[in-house]
C-alpha cells in the first residue's frame, strides 16, 4: 500500500511536498493511517509536522 497526493501522484520519502501553504520534505510515510511527516526546515532549524496525505501535493517526487 503506498500513499498518493489529491493529483494521484506517488508520496515518498524524501519528495518534496506542500501542505497547508508550507513546504517540505517528506520524513516518514504511514500508509496504514493515511498520515506521513514534512520536515519543514526554518531559519537555524528544523520542524517535523505530520499531515493527513489527502492536504498534501507533491511538488518534486525526486529523493533528496
Amino acid at each position: 500500500m503506498e500513499l498518493r497526493d489529491r493529483h494521484g501522484r506517488s508520496i515518498r520519502p524524501g519528495a518534496r511536498v506542500r501542505s497547508g501553504g508550507e513546504e517540505g520534505v517528506v520524513g516518514h510515510v504511514e500508509p496504514g493511517y493515511g498520515v506521513l511527516t514534512i520536515i519543514i526546515e526554518e531559519r537555524a532549524s528544523k520542524k517535523e509536522r505530520m499531515v493527513r496525505a489527502s492536504t498534501v501535493e507533491v511538488l518534486d517526487s525526486t529523493p533528496r
